[in-house]
């Protein structure tokens, strides 16, 4: 009877943490997003003092591999399901992978 309930609690704790940690990811993808962006950002402006404004040519395919990027983060069609736990988040991982490799590429 107490192996029974021992089990029965270990299960309970595995839920609550699994619930946890489904809840807690995609904040944890929102901040490395956030962090990708700011990096880009820094790289392309070293310093933040006003300078002469110059003309300068907007890279378009760079900002639509992020914009793609996070729109396939965003919508809710994946190719691995975010409910399977943290297998589902891999294919979120892997497309922004693949985002920061073409953009740099392209730049």
């Amino acid at each position: 009877m107490i192996g029974i309930i021992g089990i029965l609690l270990f299960l309970l704790i595995l839920i609550l943490i699994g619930t946890f940690l489904v809840r807690i990811i995609p904040y944890i993808l929102i901040g490395a997003v956030v962090y990708v962006i700011y990096k880009l950002l820094k790289k392309n402006n070293n310093s933040y003092r006003p300078q002469k404004k110059v003309a300068t040519k907007i890279d378009w395919r760079r900002i639509s591999i992020w914009g793609i990027a996070i729109i396939y983060l965003i919508i809710p069609v994946d190719f691995i399901p975010d409910f399977l736990f943290i297998v589902g988040f891999l294919d979120d991982l892997l497309g922004l992978g693949i985002a920061y490799y073409l953009a740099e590429k392209s730049g």
